[in-house]
């Protein structure tokens, strides 16, 4: 059923882009995730998520996960809907991120 919905498209970089089925959000798949592991015996909970994202579709994660972190390559409108901002994917943003928070 997935693959036949339409593709939507969201532009990151000049040289990228990210191509997800209409109507299926990154949000829907970090919470289909979640109740992939509690079927395994991992009980956690999504205030215990983290979420990484600097694109448009990235969106309703940033806002579903516990703690949305935006990468500093985002745009404003991006950025806007974060918890935290970071530097940019290349310059090591997810590793400045993860130590700001106290997760290593």
């Amino acid at each position: 059923e997935l693959l036949k919905r339409p593709l939507d498209y969201s532009e990151m970089r000049k040289l990228f882009n990210d191509k997800n089925k209409k109507s299926v959000s990154t949000n829907e798949a970090l919470s289909k995730y979640l109740n992939t592991l509690r079927t395994l015996g991992l009980n956690i909970k999504r205030e215990d998520t983290y979420a990484f994202g600097d694109g448009g579709n990235d969106v309703s994660m940033i806002q579903y996960a516990g703690v949305g972190v935006v990468m500093g390559n985002a745009t404003d409108e991006v950025k806007a809907k974060g918890d935290l901002i970071t530097s940019s994917v290349d310059d090591d943003g997810i590793a400045l991120a993860i130590k700001t928070l106290n997760v290593i």
